[in-house]
């Protein structure tokens, strides 16, 4: 998850998390983003109450291509 004074970024598993993160961290002004304790793939009814209003985003990743691309992952082929 990647918590910003703007938005919140929600990381879902095998979709492109890290990707948009990169560019992120790359591109954006880094005062704007927030410490926590929140894991990278957390829910997003953990994000703190201060930046609970703020606009979040996901990225979505066709159902059949995300099984396979988890069943490689788990069998260690990437």
């Amino acid at each position: 998850m990647l918590i910003t004074d703007r938005f919140v970024f929600v990381h879902v598993p095998k979709t492109g998390g890290d990707f948009i993160r990169r560019i992120c961290l790359k591109h954006l002004p880094t005062a704007g983003f927030v410490p926590h304790q929140i894991a990278k793939h957390g829910p997003d009814t953990e994000i703190p109450a201060p930046y609970d209003a703020l606009p979040r985003f996901a990225l979505v990743r066709n159902p059949w291509d995300w099984h396979v691309s988890w069943y490689h992952y788990l069998m260690g082929a990437g």
